[in-house]
């Protein structure tokens, strides 16, 4: 099986989780990970300068926390 390519999203709205930084809306990203439990929960890297190191990574985010980039 082939490994699947990035799939390019934005943040819909802003995003707070526990132990990771806001998430600004808008702020561009990428999907690297899919699970279906009975509905699909998304891994999403985002990038943008005001992050630690440049890039921050949420999980269980949903379909209406992200946008098409």
């Amino acid at each position: 099986m082939m490994p699947r390519s990035p799939i390019p999203v934005r943040a819909a709205h802003d995003l707070l989780q526990r132990f990771a930084p806001p998430i600004k809306a808008g702020t561009p990203g990428e999907i690297v990970d899919m699970a279906e439990n009975g509905l699909y929960s998304y891994t999403v890297t985002f990038h943008a300068a005001e992050l630690n190191g440049g890039a921050a990574t949420l999980r269980d985010l949903c379909r209406t926390d992200l946008s098409e980039a």
